[in-house]
């Protein structure tokens, strides 16, 4: 229900005022837009933008910043998107580092100062940068006014202990957490005509569970998905409480309402916050920064949003051709446990985009790349070999010391033997009369 005695002094507040006139009374953007402009003592839309200033003058209190860069993928236009969002107390008081990297909205998202919060992939668009910025505005204005923080927890337990059937016709949920009592609380925005809403009532009288819908538009899809509060009702959970915290939020930042700062490049945006040399190192989103090779790896395979990184250096043909022969014998052998061969399929796959990288640095183009881990060997005599556990686990030996020899220690090296440290464990494990080599 409106309050019919609002009065926007802003065109901030006419756009906020303008939205919940649009959902209540069902009547196109424009129509609302002027009504609201009328409860300012406008005569419409245009009259407010010209007598009314943009936002509130007032003192912002502290500003929280979020920043997605984004490239393209049909032009290859660059850019940068950032929203200032104003609160009443500092970003690292309110929320922890853990929160900002569990909360949904966030993935990939960091803080990389005490007042911005940067995304290290690049967005594929402008309109993707800043829909993802809206979101995560949105995650950070719930947080704020419902209390609620990111449940990172396993299972969504009763307190007793006895997990909770599914919630019919969920979609879009998240896992929260209330930090004053532990309790548990599914936030769930399914489209407004989807949920069986009988069914789901008899779910929270079957489960004991109170399961309310909110008045404010949501957090994931605001006007187009409603947002459903569920959680335990044995232990007297303060609900209606929540529910008045969550009712009273302001209007979702929207991106049709983008009061953003925008760059048509990727030029690195410090906020003030980021007051050191180490501030400004942690600003570069991962996304825009030109990887180089060091003495001990390179980059490749370049994609949107960053790279991989292999040993800086070549390991000969015939090594290449003759672990690729162990790794498809060990992958035939009708023994090897399933985790074991997880791993070798993922090394085979590592070694051979080196060997593709390295083929390209040698000039080559009549070699097989894709035969020497994949193809198919006939009778190969390794196969007599890999006849046995205890054969196999010396030979996948054999693969670690070969690529130590060849490559300099180095992070993807270490990643890669570790998958053959694993590997060999559950070859051992699968069979105690095995010896580690």
């Amino acid at each position: 229900m409106l309050n019919g005695g609002v009065r926007p002094s802003t065109i901030e507040g006419v756009k906020r005022l303008a939205n919940q006139l649009k959902k209540s009374q069902g009547i196109k953007h424009s129509r609302a837009l002027d009504l609201a402009a009328q409860a300012a003592d406008c005569q419409n839309y245009r009259h407010a933008q010209h007598e009314l200033p943009a936002r509130s003058t007032q003192p912002a209190g502290h500003a929280i910043f979020v920043t997605v860069y984004w490239q393209d993928r049909e032009n290859w236009d660059v850019g940068r998107e950032t929203l200032k969002l104003d609160f009443d107390r500092p970003m690292l008081e309110m929320f922890s580092t853990a929160d900002l990297r569990h909360a949904p909205g966030f993935k990939g998202m960091r803080a990389v100062a005490a007042d911005h919060v940067v995304a290290d992939h690049l967005a594929i668009s402008r309109d993707h940068a800043r829909r993802r910025i809206c979101v995560a505005a949105r995650t950070l204005r719930f947080m704020e006014h419902s209390g609620l923080r990111p449940y990172v927890g396993r299972h969504k337990l009763h307190p007793g202990g006895e997990k909770v059937s599914e919630l019919p016709d969920t979609d879009h949920a998240t896992d929260w957490y209330d930090p004053a009592s532990g309790q548990f609380v599914l936030i769930d925005e399914p489209y407004g005509d989807k949920p069986d809403d009988e069914a789901r009532a008899e779910w929270a009288r079957r489960e004991n569970w109170h399961l309310r819908k909110s008045s404010w538009p949501g957090r994931y899809n605001p006007f187009a998905c409603e947002l459903y509060v569920a959680t335990d009702a044995v232990n007297g959970f303060a609900i209606d409480a929540l529910m008045g915290k969550i009712d009273a939020m302001p209007d979702p930042v929207l991106e049709r309402d983008w009061t953003g700062d925008s760059a048509a490049s990727h030029a690195l945006f410090l906020s003030p916050g980021a007051t050191s040399p180490q501030d400004r190192r942690r600003a570069r989103a991962r996304g825009i920064v030109v990887p180089r090779s060091t003495g001990t790896t390179a980059p490749y395979g370049a994609t949107i949003g960053g790279q991989r990184r292999r040993p800086n250096a070549v390991m000969r043909l015939s090594d290449h051709v003759e672990i690729g022969r162990i790794l498809k014998a060990a992958m035939r052998f009708g023994k090897l446990p399933f985790q074991a061969y997880q791993r070798l399929n993922l090394l085979r796959s590592a070694l051979e985009d080196w060997l593709g990288e390295e083929l390209e640095y040698r000039r080559s183009n009549d070699f097989d790349v894709v035969d020497v881990y994949y193809g198919h060997d006939e009778l190969d005599a390794l196969a007599v070999r890999v006849g046995s556990p205890e054969g196999l686990a010396q030979l996948l030996s054999e693969v670690h010391g070969k690529l130590k020899a060849a490559y300099p220690d180095c992070a993807p090296l270490r990643r890669e033997l570790r998958k053959i440290d694993v590997a060999v464990d559950y070859i051992v494990r699968a069979d105690p009369r095995v010896v580690k080599p």
